[in-house]
């Protein structure tokens, strides 16, 4: 059983790296494509300014988005119909 190309000269060696370089791309693709699949909102950090208060929404807010800031990580949930930002205090020590 052979498990690896007979590599014969330099060319058939490059040709083999390609191949690889090109399904390691396809992979990279794919794997973004799930991620962003499953993400339900955007991650809005730096587009939008963290929020003053659980009800502090916008029009162009939907949910699912994300936002950051140094200390929490803030997501929009729907409870009851209603727009609230969820808080969570990022780990800022070990």
């Amino acid at each position: 059983m052979r498990t690896y190309p007979d590599f014969v000269n330099a060319s058939t060696v490059v040709s083999v790296l390609q191949n690889i370089l090109g399904n390691r791309r396809e992979d990279i693709t794919d794997h973004e494509g799930l991620r962003d699949g499953k993400l339900k909102g955007r991650n809005r950090t730096g587009v939008r300014a963290a929020p003053s208060s659980a009800t502090d929404t916008t029009d162009s807010d939907i949910v699912g988005d994300i936002v950051t800031d140094a200390t929490y990580k803030y997501e929009l949930v729907d409870v009851a119909g209603v727009l609230k930002w969820h808080r969570v205090t990022l780990s800022v020590g070990w």
